[in-house]
C-alpha cells in the first residue's frame, strides 16, 4: 500500500478509535481501527470512500459526533474545479452522515467545502472541556509559492473555530469566544453610518485588527460594497472583502494584496435577513472572514508592504448603510 497516512486517534465509550487516510487505486478512502490498549489494533475495514469526483486520496481524516450526527472531515486530493467550488490545488471539507456500529460503515450524502479561501487545508478538531467542537486548520496550500517559503516557513494555523451543525446538515463556523480576550483598543466608528458611491477612509490603521461590520440590504443601491484592508498608496495595495449585490455573492479579492499572491474567491450567502455580516480577523499576513455569523468562511494569506495599513469602506455605483461597525486592535504575542 503506497498511500496510508495521517492517523487520528480518540477515545470514545472507553474504546480507542483510529481513522487513517488511504487510497485504493484512484479512490480515496478512510480505514477504521479500534483498540483497548493503544498497542494492538483491530482493523474494522474501510469506513467510507470517495464517490466519483471526490478525489483519488483522502488525507488528514477526522471523525466525530456533532449534534445527533457523525461528521467526517478530510482533505481529498485530485478533485476537479466545479464552477466556484474546488478551486484550490487540493480541497478540505466535510461529510455529514451516520455510522452503522455493526458494520462500521459511514454513510453520507455529499461533500461540502469547509472554507472557500485560498489557504485552508488539513483541518483537525478536538472536544473542549465544555463540549464544544473546536477546529484548527493549516493556513497554506500545496504548491503555493509564498515569499515566506524561502525563509523556511510553511504556512501557519488558523484561528480556532467552534463548529455547529444546523437542521439542514450544514456546519457553521464561528471564532471561539476566548479570542475576545485579545481585544485592545476599540476605535470610534460612530460617524461611519453610510457609504455613498465612494471609497471612504475610516481614519483607522493597523495590521492586527478584529472587525465586525453589518451592512443593511434594505434600501441598498450599491452594486458592490464592503471593506478594504492593508491599504497603501505607495505602493498601491489593498485587500478587498465585501458583497456583490449583482451576483449575490460575498467575495475576497487579493489581486492587489502585495507580493506573490493574487486571485478572487466568492461564495453564495443567505440574505433573507436583509443584511450582510462580515466578522474579520486581520493578523498581518492572514485574513479570516466569517460571514453571517458563521454561515460561510474565507481564509487567505496576503503579503502587502509593511506601510500598507489603511482601512477603508467602499460602495460602488450606489449607497449602503451600516447597521454596525466595530473595530478593535488586537494584542500582539511578540510584545
Amino acid at each position: 500500500m503506497v498511500h496510508f497516512r495521517d492517523p487520528k486517534v480518540w477515545n470514545e465509550d472507553d474504546i480507542w478509535h483510529m481513522v487513517v487516510g488511504m487510497k485504493d487505486g484512484e479512490q480515496g478512502q478512510i480505514a477504521y481501527y479500534q483498540s483497548d490498549d493503544l498497542k494492538n489494533w483491530d482493523y474494522k475495514g474501510v469506513m467510507t470512500g470517495a464517490r466519483p469526483g471526490i478525489g483519488f486520496m483522502w488525507e488528514c481524516p477526522d471523525f466525530f459526533p456533532l449534534e445527533d450526527k457523525r461528521v467526517v472531515i478530510c482533505s481529498p486530493m485530485g478533485m476537479e474545479a466545479d464552477g466556484y467550488n474546488n478551486l484550490n490545488f487540493h480541497q478540505n471539507g466535510y461529510m455529514v452522515g451516520d455510522l452503522d456500529k455493526e458494520t462500521c460503515k459511514f454513510s453520507f450524502e455529499k461533500f461540502v467545502e469547509l472554507d472557500y479561501g485560498h489557504d485552508f487545508y488539513a483541518c483537525q478538531t478536538f472536544e473542549a472541556e465544555d463540549g464544544r467542537r473546536i477546529a484548527i486548520a493549516w493556513m497554506d496550500m500545496w504548491h503555493s509559492e509564498m515569499p515566506t517559503k524561502e525563509r523556511g516557513w510553511c504556512g501557519a494555523l488558523t484561528l480556532p473555530r467552534e463548529l455547529k451543525l444546523d437542521g439542514n446538515g450544514k456546519i457553521w463556523q464561528t471564532p471561539i469566544r476566548e479570542l475576545e480576550t485579545l481585544r485592545q483598543h476599540k476605535f470610534d466608528t460612530s460617524n461611519l453610518k453610510k457609504v455613498d458611491s465612494q471609497i471612504l477612509d475610516t481614519g483607522i490603521e493597523g495590521d492586527l485588527l478584529e472587525i465586525k461590520a453589518k451592512f443593511s440590504l434594505a434600501g441598498n443601491s450599491a452594486e458592490r460594497f464592503g471593506l478594504m484592508l492593508r491599504v497603501g498608496d505607495t505602493p498601491f495595495e489593498r485587500t478587498i472583502l465585501g458583497y456583490d449585490n449583482m451576483a449575490k455573492r460575498a467575495f475576497f479579492d487579493r489581486t492587489l494584496s502585495g507580493e506573490a499572491v493574487t486571485g478572487v474567491r466568492s461564495i453564495d450567502l443567505d440574505t433573507s435577513s436583509n443584511s450582510v455580516e462580515l466578522h474579520i480577523f486581520l493578523d498581518r499576513s492572514s485574513v479570516e472572514m466569517f460571514m453571517n455569523q458563521g454561515e460561510q468562511v474565507i481564509t487567505s494569506r496576503i503579503y502587502p508592504s509593511e506601510t500598507s495599513l489603511g482601512v477603508k469602506l467602499f460602495a460602488e455605483n450606489g449607497s449602503v448603510e451600516l447597521e454596525e461597525l466595530s473595530i478593535w486592535s488586537l494584542e500582539d504575542i511578540w510584545k
